[in-house]
């Protein structure tokens, strides 16, 4: 049970007039409408008295919510502001925050803590400015004409409609835990009972106000590994390859064994922002594709996204074996890459007194760096040469070479266009993925089977250049994917066929003069 404490804002009786101003906010009650997620006070503790936890210091998975306070709050749509308790088992509770009187009035205290903003009568009058009336009866002049009862001055909400004669109605305002407030969502139907409302939900919600979507799929509807996709009143399972039903239950009758396509080696180079390793598999149903680390756990800058396995911010930590599986029911395949972060750092070790001044040359060209260490920060074919390292003091000069050599990873193309035949005036995609070090640039030329080629047709290119859309496709041909960089480059083609429909023009009958020719489509 939840105490709700309401808080009146009052003043000295003055001879016989009453005088209240009311100033409730987000920050001391919250909205009964959105559940207090507006709410911005700094009540820190819940309906048992217990401090609240600093939300900062919770790292719950369940509500992503860490700002650096312990103030309740209702970041995720319960029903009340509340706050945790206790971050190990992420133990919490309700807060003791009043409810702001904004869409309905409490029976309780008579409508004095009501701060809306209806202005209309029951009768449908629009209320007078409460500055406007300079009532002897009722000394509350805000500068609003909103429906109040200042100090429970009568049994509700009410407003002036006549400033000289001091006319006033009660307003159009429901009474809190009614229907009138119109709480029950989503179509459901409210019924009252003694000042209080029940919500008789439709299929597919639950909850006090209805607002809850049930979530279909928390049975695990869908078998086989299948996808389940929450829907109203429903659900839908996305099957894999060779499944079907409407729970995936129907299962392929000709399973194949997955075969996994992963390079063995990738060289890169530390400091790189980004790098995605792609590991592609096969077989029915389609496999289920796990990056892993063959000693260890991932780092924190590593995370598997779909089938590629994403290093953000290299570090020479991120270097080791990993391995992708693939597993269906018909079995499993594993592949191990080595990673390997390569830099160059350049040391000189340097003595002499006073003590020498270092400075670099490379390839006879001199350097912005000076120290005893010069970094190589992108290793390419372009970086190879003789590096010079030249120290001077007053006593003289000393020079030492070093001659760098780069490994390098000529391209590699792993996932190729595959051929096609469409119709004409149809779009498809061509996709062409490819390892290398330096990364290599994809590239795409069309040859048409019918005429001189000009060039790709139509089309439009995603990821770089690695997926090819042909829009609108109107010649046969052979497409080719080529991939480069300085140290070399792999080409690999397909072929696209474009089928157009024929028309041929067929007499019907020749007998029967009143039956015209046709087109027909063959």
């Amino acid at each position: 049970m939840f105490l709700i404490i309401g808080i009146l804002h009052c003043s000295p009786l003055i001879g016989k007039f009453l005088y209240a101003k009311e100033s409730r906010t987000d920050n001391d009650c919250f909205n009964r409408h959105n559940h207090g997620s507006t709410y911005a006070g700094t009540v820190n503790s819940d309906k048992e008295s217990h401090t609240c936890l600093n939300w900062k210091t919770v790292a719950s998975p369940y509500v992503p919510y860490h700002e650096d306070h312990n103030f309740c709050r209702n970041p995720n749509g319960f029903p009340q502001p509340w706050c945790y308790t206790n971050s190990t088992n992420y133990i919490f509770d309700y807060c003791n925050i009043p409810v702001c009187d904004t869409g309905c009035y409490n029976r309780n205290s008579s409508g004095s803590k009501y701060n809306g903003t209806i202005s209309t009568t029951m009768s449908g009058r629009t209320c007078l400015n409460w500055k406007s009336v300079n009532s002897p009866f009722v000394s509350f002049h805000e500068n609003h004409n909103f429906c109040r009862n200042p100090n429970s001055f009568l049994m509700k909400p009410w407003c002036y409609t006549d400033a000289d004669r001091y006319r006033f109605e009660f307003c159009n305002v429901p009474l809190c835990g009614t229907c009138s407030e119109h709480l029950c969502q989503h179509g459901s139907t409210c019924v009252e009972d003694h000042g209080k409302f029940t919500c008789i939900c439709n299929p597919g919600f639950l909850g006090a106000q209805c607002n809850i979507g049930v979530d279909e799929c928390a049975s695990q509807p869908c078998q086989n590994n299948g996808t389940c996709v929450d829907q109203h009143n429903g659900y839908t399972c996305f099957c894999l390859s060779g499944d079907s039903g409407q729970n995936c239950e129907k299962r392929s009758q000709y399973p194949v064994r997955p075969s996994v396509m992963l390079i063995k080696t990738k060289i890169i180079d530390e400091g790189i922002r980004l790098v995605e390793i792609p590991c592609f598999a096969e077989g029915v149903p389609y496999p289920i594709v796990k990056w892993d680390t063959v000693d260890g756990m991932f780092q924190a800058n590593i995370k598997q996204v779909s089938h590629f396995l994403v290093i953000e911010n290299v570090t020479t930590a991120d270097a080791g074996f990993y391995m992708c599986s693939a597993t269906n029911r018909a079995g499993s395949d594993v592949k191990v890459i080595h990673i390997q972060v390569i830099h160059a750092n350049l040391v000189c070790n340097v003595t002499g007194y006073p003590t020498p001044i270092v400075k670099w040359q490379f390839n006879q060209i001199p350097q912005a760096s000076t120290g005893t260490t010069f970094t190589v920060s992108r290793v390419t074919n372009s970086s190879t040469g003789l590096y010079s390292c030249i120290a001077t003091n007053d006593a003289g000069t000393s020079q030492a070479n070093i001659i760098l050599k780069v490994t390098y990873d000529p391209p590699k193309i792993l996932s190729p266009p595959l051929p096609t035949i469409s119709t004409a005036g149809g779009s498809h995609n061509f996709t062409c993925r490819a390892t290398g070090h330096p990364v290599p640039v994809i590239s795409w030329t069309f040859d048409s089977f019918t005429r001189i080629s000009t060039g790709l047709p139509r089309h439009v290119t995603f990821e770089n250049g690695a997926i090819l859309k042909l829009v609108n496709m109107q010649d046969s041909g052979q497409l080719t994917c080529t991939a480069e960089n300085e140290f070399g480059s792999d080409t690999k083609s397909t072929n696209v066929i474009v089928k157009h429909c024929k028309f041929s023009l067929v007499e019907k009958n020749k007998y029967h003069k009143s039956l015209s020719p046709n087109l027909v489509r063959v």
